[in-house]
């Protein structure tokens, strides 16, 4: 899951990926202990649209977003 709450490195937080919420509001939000390239597929599910998914996330895990829209 995802947090807007910012969290420091180290002991159990050993990666952090930061990127603008889908709201449009200028919220930084955070993804922790996911790297890019660890998972075969990943999935977004928003109850936003999907053009309203930062594209900086989605590029980065390669990831496919489900929405219902």
């Amino acid at each position: 899951s995802t947090s807007r709450s910012p969290i420091a490195l180290g002991h159990a937080i050993d990666h952090a990926l930061s990127f603008s919420d889908n709201y449009g509001l200028g919220i930084p939000n955070f993804l922790y202990n996911v790297r890019p390239g660890q998972f075969d597929r990943v999935l977004i599910c928003t109850e936003t649209p999907r053009q309203a998914v930062p594209a900086e996330l989605i590029e980065a895990l390669n990831a496919e977003v489900i929405c219902d829209e």
